[in-house]
């Protein structure tokens, strides 16, 4: 078992706040000091800073702090295989909104399995990544581009980003170029999603900026841009997977952009020194399973 005190420790690592984390411990400010002040003495480093009332973690200080959270995980681990329990595994995902909302719950069997607990966070592509980076979930889906030198990435799915409009839009069912666009409004996902992010790279890549067009309003909600998209507030892009239902019952309708094909993986993204091969592919396998069935 850890020392009480480094418990203390990640308590105050976690909530960077001495008086936070005195509350949560229920121990008082000045035995949560000594704590951090004894494990610092003991190992001989400095963990923790305080300038200008802010508590940060020195370098070593954040190692100790991931260095400690893969131990519990390890004792938790041990206390299961021992006990006469059978053990039920547990594992925190996170997915893009575009995945969580539209994916999830129609192609994937991930959330039923027996004997394994799942938390899911859904949140938008930047979050989640520093959710990643931070321990506070092991596994992203990533519906967007990822730095695949930084993470490590396993494609499940390929998607196409389609301009959607209005059935009432001038230019709905028609065949344009890019340059015929910019007199349109353009609504667009929050800064961080996958979508936004993918979509500002094909700009890039054609020489091109969303600020081109006449307006560029931000809504970070799926349902209230397809709402406003519908409305015939502006054109927007979005996957072909979030927009399936509104195509079919013809609230909406597609803009095609001349000698344009626009696609995007989706990934599933971990730390570099966290993957698992094994436990990848099953995640993957439990992920995708249904697509062929029902995409």
């Amino acid at each position: 078992m850890l020392d009480y005190r480094y418990k203390t420790f990640l308590v105050v690592a976690n909530e960077l706040n001495y008086t936070k984390a005195a509350k949560k411990l229920s121990l008082s400010q000045p035995a949560v000091s000594k704590h951090i002040r004894y494990i610092e003495q003991h190992l001989n480093t400095k963990l923790v800073n305080y300038e200008d009332r802010q508590l940060t973690l020195t370098r070593k200080g954040l190692f100790l702090k991931k260095k400690i959270e893969e131990l519990e995980a390890e004792i938790e681990d041990v206390k299961l295989h021992l006990s006469d329990k059978v053990p039920e595994r547990h594992v925190t995902l996170g997915a893009s909104r575009t995945i969580g909302e539209y994916f999830i719950p129609s192609y994937t069997e991930l959330l039923n399995i027996p004997d394994l607990k799942i938390d899911l966070v859904v949140d938008n592509t930047t979050r989640l990544l520093n959710h990643l980076e931070e321990g506070k979930i092991k596994y992203a889906f990533i519906s967007g581009p990822v730095d695949t030198e930084k993470y490590c990435t396993r494609p499940f799915y390929r998607d196409s980003v389609i301009l959607a409009c209005s059935p009432e839009h001038p230019l709905a069912g028609k065949k344009v170029s890019i340059n015929e666009l910019f007199t349109e409004n353009l609504l667009s996902r929050e800064q961080g999603s996958g979508v936004c992010d993918s979509v500002e790279q094909f700009f890039k890549k054609h020489g091109l900026t969303c600020d081109q067009f006449r307006h560029n309003t931000r809504i970070g909600n799926i349902a209230l841009l397809k709402n406003y998209i519908a409305a015939n507030k502006g054109i927007g892009f979005l996957y072909a997977i979030s927009v399936i239902e509104e195509l079919d019952a013809h609230i909406l309708d597609t803009i095609t952009i001349e000698d344009v094909s626009f696609y995007q993986d989706f990934y599933l993204v971990c730390d570099k020194t966290n993957a698992n091969k094994d436990e990848i592919d099953k995640i993957i396998h439990l992920f995708t399973k249904n697509l062929d069935a029902d995409l």
